[in-house]
């Protein structure tokens, strides 16, 4: 997520925050101008988190079928299946 947000960032124009300061913006008013490009970087490091995510769970329940069990799969059952809640939880950290 870091990635993209750095990326968008470090395109923009440095002369829009000379210009800002210029004409007696204050740090947050800066920063406000900036606020503009954000809404990029958010949405494309969203995207690379959460499709990976997302595909975690459903690749290996199409995949696999049910003779295989995986660990991602195992978590989401305790927790959404069985409502084992300490059991789930033992597994998270993996």
């Amino acid at each position: 997520m870091i990635l993209p947000l750095y990326t968008n960032l470090e395109k923009h124009d440095s002369s829009l925050l000379d210009a800002a300061q210029d004409l007696g913006a204050t740090g947050w008013q800066r920063f406000g101008v900036l606020h503009g490009r954000y809404p990029a970087g958010v949405f494309s490091g969203s995207a690379l988190v959460f499709i990976p995510v997302l595909g975690m769970f459903a690749v290996p329940d199409i995949l696999g079928g049910t003779g295989d069990i995986l660990i991602g799969n195992l978590i989401k059952d305790q927790f959404l299946g069985t409502r084992d809640w300490p059991f789930g939880r033992r597994f998270q950290s993996c």
